[in-house]
């Protein structure tokens, strides 16, 4: 059977503009030649700063500079039901200029602002859309909050809009799957002469500025399984593309990203200084000139290094600042911050360390920060990507910092020998703070006290993540171990068909509390069970694909680059169980929606389908997720128990989406709240659209699921080092590299020359 991937290619294509791919040097597809150029730093040092603006106003439309020197921003609420547009008063506050609801009520209900930008001279142009983007209208409103209708004729495919200092619009067009690329277009101050951009078949602007005359556009482009990006260059006036001076194409080979998969490394963004182009791209901003770039700011310890966020947007700022507008990478929430040269002050100094780059943790030390300036935050990354570094490597490094008393202060549990740092009394107890996270909200106490006993309490999740599987009832009646579905699946030509989503951590997940005893022992029988489960269940996936796919995509490899996390939800494998033969998909519940998007399947499914977590011979799983502790040694304990409070805090838990799920009960409850039902849409072969749509969750679902989670009583704690050796054994096994017997036996003996260490 041949899978229809047309959902698949439909999310990739529309997401080319909006996501953050990493990039290169134009129509390579590899890594840009150094050039002549040279990164040169500087020795001034920025602090950041971010704009606090009016609680609840989540999403940054636009930032500018007016006329007048001062710096303007606008954004609205989650509902996008209050526009407003903030100036910064003269005790450094940020407070509302003007609004947009007079627009709004004229509007109705059924309308909304979709984009909004600034001009000079502080007023707003909003594009004001239908339910879906239809019916576009552009409106202009003033400082005094009146409003009137513009001219401009802004169609609904707009990604990004900005207002030029002459007044101009300069609009970047989304993609759509009719046009298989999205242009520019300038439209004159009085809304009629328009300029076209004409970019390449598979291009999409990303981001742009005017810069003496010259519009400079990063372009983002698919290349065969990855994505790049690049920065190419037209007349402003009359819309023919232009080269890029040698000089500064040689600056900006040096500050693109190198192409990476789809590893979405944020793209570049750009701003036009009056000396040069500046460029804000790889965690730093830089100044491109005369064949130079040059590091005018450093990311590192500011908001630059939050993986979880994309910069949207830098404005140059006459003091001598930068402003930076970001953007959520999974949402449309967003924040700005403002980089002052100098150093800020600071009383105490944090240290925290986690095994491998931890998004979760970068957002709660980028917010964690913004809350306490006073104290510096450092996050240590224990193997670095591309570093070459093993596990084994990075924890006996680590070992020995806490053993000298040189270690960080705080440890993001994940991957290590937690029991052993335990039993070595190199944790606090932090029983005393749990129990005060305790009495200010309701948690999964299954979750929270996973790792607390008489002695104490060393080791607190934060989030978790719950294997399941959502499917005909039938069939989820032959899950009760992972031998009994694969042979269930593996039974005829019909069953194979009916095997959708897989994901391998959610089976490893379920299954790793079989394979290792508490006290790390691994049960061979139960390794070679797992072994020959997994391989028969990961051929038949492949064989599901079929030959709709590109040639030289890695199905396997991408199957176990998520072996040790689930990043995607369970909703993953919905369409397949409505629109195809697939009658069960297995996967986690990482993110507040996951329950409710599975949802949709049991509420169309033309067959009693059902959502139950995994419970592999009897024993219902959770994977705790972003698990701290405190270091016994730390000389900033106070600090570091603060920081262990804050994560728990319901503001903290609310946000990380897709990260896992939150431990407080009221984020969930409220999330599913405020969500008015889910729906879900696929394209056929055909070209013709199938959407699905399931109302909000009621009380007894939020009952129903929370008594899901209270079920699940075994906290599964992967060892880094033990999956690290499974999933190199089994994806040999699974390529056909090795036998399984083989496969088991190489596993077995690496893993007792790591237990006798």
């Amino acid at each position: 059977m041949v899978r229809n991937l047309t959902a698949l290619i439909l999310a990739t294509v529309l997401c080319l503009a909006g996501c953050a791919p990493s990039g290169g040097a134009r129509g390579t597809g590899t890594t840009p030649a150094s050039g002549t150029a040279a990164v040169f730093a500087t020795s001034v040092p920025h602090y950041e700063e971010k704009v606090r603006l009016s609680a609840g106003m989540s999403e940054i439309l636009d930032m500018r500079l007016t006329e007048e020197d001062g710096l303007f921003v606008a954004a609205t609420d989650a509902r996008r039901s209050h526009v407003a547009v903030f100036a910064q008063a003269d005790d450094g506050t940020w407070e509302e200029a003007f609004d947009a609801d007079d627009l709004m009520e004229s509007l109705g209900e059924n309308r909304y602002l979709s984009r909004a930008a600034l001009t000079p001279q502080g007023t707003l142009l909003c594009i004001a859309s239908s339910s879906g983007g239809s019916n576009p209208a552009c409106y202009a409103v003033d400082r005094d909050g009146s409003f009137s209708r513009s001219s401009l004729p802004i169609g609904s495919d707009v990604f990004k809009f900005r207002v030029d200092d002459d007044g101009s619009v300069i609009v970047s067009q989304s993609g759509s799957i009719t046009r298989t690329k999205g242009g520019l277009v300038r439209y004159d101050a009085a809304g009629g002469e328009a300029v076209e951009y004409e970019l390449a078949e598979g291009e999409f602007a990303f981001d742009f500025a005017v810069h003496e005359e010259t519009l400079y556009v990063v372009v983002t482009r698919s290349n065969s399984m990855q994505m790049e990006s690049d920065i190419v260059a037209f007349e402003a006036r009359t819309g023919a593309m232009v080269d890029v001076d040698p000089s500064l194409r040689a600056a900006f080979d040096q500050v693109l990203p190198a192409p990476n998969g789809f590893d979405p490394g944020a793209s570049p963004v750009l701003a036009s200084g009056s000396d040069a182009l500046y460029v804000c791209s790889k965690g730093a901003v830089f100044r491109c000139a005369d064949g130079a770039a040059e590091r005018v700011l450093d990311g590192a310890g500011t908001h630059l290094e939050n993986s979880t966020e994309q910069p949207a947007g830098l404005l140059l700022l006459p003091d001598g600042s930068l402003a930076i507008q970001y953007q959520d990478r999974m949402s449309s929430e967003g924040a700005v911050y403002r980089y002052f040269e100098g150093e800020r002050e600071q009383t105490a100094e944090l240290t925290v360390y986690a095994l491998e780059d931890n998004a979760d943790v970068q957002q709660a030390v980028v917010a964690f920060r913004d809350d306490h300036p006073e104290t510096a935050v450092e996050l240590q990354v224990g193997i670095p990507a591309g570093s070459g570094l093993t596990a084994d490597d990075a924890i006996r490094a680590l070992n020995a910092d806490l053993l000298a008393g040189t270690g960080p202060d705080v440890l993001v549990l994940d991957g290590l020998p937690m029991k052993d740092l335990v039993e070595q009394g190199m944790l606090l107890d932090l029983e005393d703070d749990v129990q005060a996270a305790r009495s200010r909200e309701s948690y999964y106490e299954n979750v929270l006290t996973a790792f607390s006993s008489d002695g104490g309490c060393f080791a607190v999740p934060t989030r978790f993540a719950l294997p399941a599987a959502v499917g005909d009832e039938e069939v989820l009646e032959h899950a009760g171990s992972l031998e009994e579905l694969a042979a269930y699946v593996d039974r005829s030509d019909e069953t194979r068909a009916q095997l959708g989503s897989l994901s391998l951590a959610a089976l490893y997940t379920a299954s790793y509390p079989v394979i290792v005893d508490e006290d790390g022992s691994v049960d061979a029988d139960a390794l070679a069970a797992f072994f020959r489960s997994v391989q028969r269940l990961v051929a038949i996936s492949e064989a599901n694909v079929g030959e709709g796919v590109d040639p030289s995509y890695d199905y396997i490899g991408a199957l176990f680059r998520n072996f040790d996390g689930d990043t995607y939800g369970l909703d993953n494998g919905v369409m397949g169980l409505l629109d195809g033969d697939d009658r069960i998909a297995v996967g986690s519940l990482v993110d507040t929606t996951d329950y409710g998007m599975a949802g949709i399947a049991v509420a169309n499914a033309d067959y009693p389908c059902a959502i139950v977590p995994l419970a592999f011979d009897g024993v219902r799983t959770f994977e705790p997720r972003t698990v701290v502790g405190v270091s016994a040694d730390s000389q900033n304990a106070d600090a570091a128990r603060d920081l262990v409070a804050f994560v728990l805090e319901k503001t903290q838990q609310a946000g990380g989406r897709s990260l896992g799920l939150p431990v407080c009960k009221s984020v969930f409850e409220e999330a599913a709240q405020a969500l008015g039902g889910y729906s879900m849409g696929s394209m056929s072969a055909e070209g013709g659209m199938t959407n699905y749509e399931r109302a909000a969750l009621a009380d007894d679902e939020i009952a129903a699921y929370h008594r899901m989670v209270e079920s699940a009583t075994a906290a599964s704690v992967p060892d880094k080092v033990v999956t690290d050796v499974i999933a190199a054994e089994l994806e040999a096994c699974c390529r056909g590299t090795v036998s399984p017997d083989d496969a088991v036996g190489n596993a077995l003996q690496k893993l007792k020359l790591y237990q006798a260490q």
